[in-house]
């Protein structure tokens, strides 16, 4: 509660000391820098500093300048976004969440304005994405799905793809690492003119990486491998610029990675994982009179394989391959523009579509299990702008979103102890739908040219997985049942804020209370399966019964000392507190439990030197502070610091050498599973551009 009042206050004194700076400064509009303009805040553009909430920018030259081996790692910068990549390049994926909400399905994250969490699982492939693919990041803290619906809960993460900026032109990198980690990655752009005509960019990259162990020396075995890795994607656009303003494009993104497990028994390459993505994005940009027109459309094609060796505490060997095609595609369009001189309107609708077919095959046993099953969802929303006057501005919106789960389906035939069914099982789910409506109000107070405040209430939903609507299988604490009648978490969340921009200074502070409800928990449903050793393990089935509180705050500054020097701090605080959970299970009531894997407190420091003539300097500073790494709040992680640092040289705008060490000075620190991290990193390479 302490933490909590002190960010009032500053929030307060931010306003106060703020404005009293602002009536010093002087008004030469020389002296301020160019504003930054967001896109996802309000599917317009808009200047970050006229949005009623809490945004963030990362810039294609913070891309390029900062310590970066995967494109989530430069999202450790914003204010109460927590990323989760504890081995590093050799992690199978990454959990970024943010604003106290643990679960990457709860944060929207986009390409292009193209939905990235798959409908199965909600989980986002961050390795698919090549960082020197991207020429912008634009982050909207807190809910929004008033304008994007399902998974917006925590907040919105959009990469933007860079553009052209010459008539042809292009680069090659190669590099090599720690782990003896090498690779290499080529891009080509090129436009007819800066007016009109094709534009187009060709771009690919391959890594390859011999791992490490990641278990503690004490425990490791003889089945204990390292974490190696193979991975190379291939990305392509091509599009048209027309005269009156429109602009056609078409992109693919194709993206083949192979990642070991850590473990080998009898198979050669041990357990692993090889996932094939596929993407292709549609996107027109045109005018209906006064009004921007956008309408896309998008197929996110996933193929997952996975061959899992095991041993269990009987020394009996178990083998199953796992294969499961998953499926996303569906279309937007989104109309805005002036009504008239106070109202600014946005609308449109969104059509998306998910599917999931998947096969376990065992092979040391007789068990195979399929199963299968379609969600789709269908959203319209319209958002008022409203310029009250030159100091308030109003905006109100609301999205209605129908689903419909249909098509699901268990298969299973001849089970044993291994997989835990009683018997075959062929089982069709009924059809389920639901609706979910996500309103949203914000006021924005403009103080002073440099100086506002806003408070804001707002809304988000995550939408079941398809996993949970029609998997049923054993998990680590017994046997877990399908529920086709899951219906989407909610959130709503009130906010006050106040950002602060001029010149070499701005600050962005807010603090923010968020209320839960039909939160997914494991339930007991009274009955129990033997396991292969005799004991009596529960059943469960994910149900909506849980409520939750978050208490958080967060302030962010940035200052630019000099043309090339800049610093950036940012520092958060969640409080994410369960208060309600009717798990049918007295022994374990969660109520009162905080969220495990959130961190209460996240601290991030940076300083960068930008010198073409002499030397590129980035260091950062992240900290992370003790979390919960179970839902009972019985284990708790210890708090760590990693410091990144990454320097460049330019020769005659051609060459560029650098180096990258990620966690320098070696800190070590235990995951959530008792696994350890790679340690230090280092990287060097070289780029050519031409």
């Amino acid at each position: 509660m302490l933490k909590f009042s002190l960010f009032i206050f500053v929030i307060l004194f931010n306003i106060l000391s703020s404005s009293l700076i602002a009536q010093n400064e002087t008004t030469d509009s020389a002296n301020y820098k160019l504003q930054e303009v967001i896109v996802t805040a309000t599917r317009t553009e808009k200047l970050v500093s006229k949005v009623a909430g809490n945004c963030e920018i990362i810039s294609k030259n913070e891309i390029q300048n900062s310590s970066v081996n995967n494109i989530d790692d430069l999202l450790k910068s914003a204010g109460s976004v927590y990323v989760n990549r504890s081995w590093g390049i050799f992690s199978k994926n990454s959990s970024v969440t943010m604003r106290g909400l643990n679960s990457s399905s709860r944060t929207l994250v986009m390409l292009d304005g193209i939905p990235m969490n798959k409908l199965s699982g909600g989980a986002v492939n961050w390795h698919a994405i090549n960082p020197d693919d991207i020429g912008k990041i634009e982050i909207v803290k807190g809910p929004v799905s008033a304008l994007y619906g399902g998974n917006a809960m925590g907040g919105t993460i959009n990469m933007i793809s860079s553009e052209p900026d010459k008539k042809a032109s292009g680069s090659i990198k190669i590099f090599y690492g720690d782990h003896n980690t090498i690779g290499t990655s080529l891009n080509l752009s090129g436009k007819d003119s800066p007016i009109n005509g094709f534009f187009w960019n060709i771009s690919a990259f391959t890594r390859k990486g011999d791992g490490y162990i990641f278990i503690p020396e004490e425990s490791i075995t003889q089945y204990d491998k390292p974490l190696y890795l193979t991975e190379y994607g291939l990305n392509g656009k091509l599009g048209y610029k027309f005269k009156k303003g429109s602009k056609v494009s078409f992109n693919y993104h194709h993206y083949n990675e192979l990642r070991g497990s850590g473990d080998s028994f009898f198979e050669k390459d041990g357990s692993y994982e090889k996932i094939i993505t596929g993407i292709y994005t549609l996107n027109y940009t045109s005018k209906i009179g006064k009004f921007n027109s956008t309408l896309g459309a998008f197929l996110y094609s996933e193929k997952y394989f996975n061959q899992d060796e095991s041993m269990n505490n009987f020394n009996e060997y178990r083998l199953l391959f796992r294969d499961v095609l998953k499926n996303d595609y569906g279309i937007n369009w989104t109309v805005s523009g002036k009504f008239n001189e106070k109202n600014t309107i946005t609308t449109g609708f969104e059509i998306r579509n998910g599917d999931v077919n998947s096969d376990e095959d065992y092979k040391t046993s007789t068990d195979f299990i399929n199963y299968h099953g379609n969600l789709s969802l269908y959203g319209l929303f319209v958002q008022d702008d409203f310029e009250i006057s030159q100091k308030f501005n109003l905006v109100a919106g609301l999205r209605v979103d129908y689903a419909r789960f249909y098509n699901g389906s268990l298969f299973v035939t001849e089970p044993s102890s291994v997989t835990g069914y009683e018997g075959d099982v062929n089982k069709k789910f009924h059809e389920s739908n639901w609706f979910a409506y996500s309103p949203k109000l914000a006021l924005k107070y403009s103080i002073s040219e440099h100086l506002s405040s806003y408070i804001s209430y707002s809304t988000g939903f995550m939408p079941p997985k398809l996993d949970d609507l029609c998997k049923s299988g054993k998990i680590n604490r017994g046997f877990k049942l399908a529920n086709p009648d899951l219906l989407p978490e909610k959130l709503k969340n009130f906010e006050v804020g106040a950002n602060y921009n001029l010149n070499k200074l701005s600050t962005k502070t807010s603090v923010y209370y968020s209320i839960g409800t039909d939160f997914q928990y494991f339930a007991k449903t009274g009955e129990v399966i033997v396991a292969a050793n005799g004991e009596e393990k529960p059943i469960f089935i994910r149900k909506n019964i849980s409520e939750i509180s978050i208490k958080g705050a967060e302030i962010e500054l940035k200052y630019n000392l000099h043309k090339h020097i800049q610093v950036k701090a940012s520092y958060s605080y969640n409080k994410p507190t369960i208060t309600k959970y009717n798990g049918n299970d007295s022994l374990n009531d969660l109520t009162g439990n905080t969220l495990l894997e959130v961190p209460s407190d996240m601290f991030f420091g940076g300083f960068s030197y930008l010198n073409e003539k002499i030397i590129n300097f980035d260091i950062s500073y992240n900290y992370i502070s003790a979390q919960w790494a179970d839902d009972e709040n019985t284990i708790e992680l210890e708090p760590y610091g990693l410091v990144n640092i990454r320097i460049s040289k330019d020769i005659k705008k051609r060459f560029n050498f650098y180096i990258d060490i990620q966690n320098l000075f070696n800190k070590i620190y235990v995951d959530r599973k008792g696994q350890l991290p790679p340690g230090r990193f280092s990287m060097l390479g070289i780029k050519v551009n031409f």
